[in-house]
């Protein structure tokens, strides 16, 4: 079986410290054939905790690990889009060549929706709020390959997955958009020993494909070597149930299924 994890953190990401041989090294021994290193750029994060990425040093040191390894390294980049930093995000994508680029809500230019004080801010609208501004990005945001971690919300909220299944006709709208535009939905196994979580990427793949779509990513968001392919089995079974057959990789002629590509 080939597996693929397009979305893995190395130590040029503010919250990882993991070296990219490291990571490279253990992708290896876990019989993965593809990964994307894909590091976060959140630009005017609402705190510091995300600083500038050093995009050319970044993308050298990829290239360099690409010349030796027998495996299959994505060039990628994570972005977290607001209002305010979409136009300068979008030049940079424009500018540089990447590989794969992750789309990212992890806040809006208010607050960071992992914090407390975005329940205090927006209190019962959080879901609404949140799910609005994954629709602003997928339609405004030009230049990426997949939406990613769509449960990032249930992730640090006492929210139940009932809560967030009540916004269905908002859930559809996002994946109607990325379907419009042959984007990628991915499988984030962050959280994938939560039932609520896999409860969810169930509905939600079931919903995508229901609506037409095609293409689905598997991505650890690994930020620790031991998490590099985490949970790729579970995440297998809920991708098969919905009635895909293999996850998605992205190439310079578009998308291919992992089991049918030449890597």
């Amino acid at each position: 079986m080939k597996i693929t994890d397009l979305h893995i953190h190395s130590n040029w990401s503010s919250d990882s410290n993991l070296p990219m041989q490291v990571a490279v090294d253990t992708a290896i021994g876990g019989h993965i054939s593809c990964m994307a290193f894909t590091d976060h750029l959140d630009i005017g994060y609402p705190t510091s905790s995300s600083p500038f990425l050093n995009i050319p040093s970044y993308l050298y040191q990829i290239s360099a690990l690409q010349k030796d390894a027998n495996i299959t390294i994505l060039k990628g980049i994570e972005v977290g889009i607001t209002k305010s930093n979409r136009k300068e995000t979008q030049s940079i994508l424009e500018y540089f060549s990447f590989d794969y680029i992750i789309a990212s809500c992890h806040g809006n230019d208010e607050v960071e929706f992992f914090s407390k004080k975005a329940r205090e801010l927006y209190g019962d609208n959080l879901l609404k709020v949140y799910f609005n501004h994954i629709l602003f990005i997928v339609l405004s945001l030009s230049s990426f390959h997949s939406l990613a971690h769509i449960d990032y919300i249930l992730r640090y909220h006492p929210l139940s997955l009932e809560e967030f299944l009540d916004y269905e006709s908002d859930i559809d709208k996002i994946l109607q958009v990325l379907i419009q535009r042959n984007k990628a939905l991915e499988i984030n196994t962050k959280d994938m020993t939560s039932e609520k979580c896999k409860s969810m990427y169930s509905f939600l793949l079931t919903r995508y494909r229901k609506l037409g779509g095609k293409w689905v990513v598997f991505g650890s968001d690994a930020h620790q070597a031991k998490d590099i392919g985490k949970s790729y089995q579970d995440a297998k079974g809920i991708l098969n149930q919905a009635g895909f057959s293999s996850f998605a990789i992205p190439t310079q002629h578009g998308w291919v299924l992992s089991s049918e590509s030449s890597l």
